[in-house]
């Protein structure tokens, strides 16, 4: 299992610093992490939002 967590305004290929302390636990517990832009999502742009992640989404239209 992975778990998302949004990226950095400073940084897109770094977590949020808010998450950070959860992004951590994660990991030390054994979980993959990615980040992922929540503005891009918002604006329904999925793949741009997975860009820095090793995701591939296909959506079905």
């Amino acid at each position: 299992m992975k778990i998302l967590f949004c990226d950095s305004v400073n940084d897109k290929k770094e977590v949020e610093p808010f998450y950070q302390t959860e992004c951590d636990s994660a990991k030390n517990n054994g979980f993959e992490t990615e980040v992922f832009s929540f503005e891009e999502l918002s604006d329904e742009n999925i793949d741009v939002s997975l860009l820095l992640s090793k995701f591939s989404v296909s959506i079905p239209l």
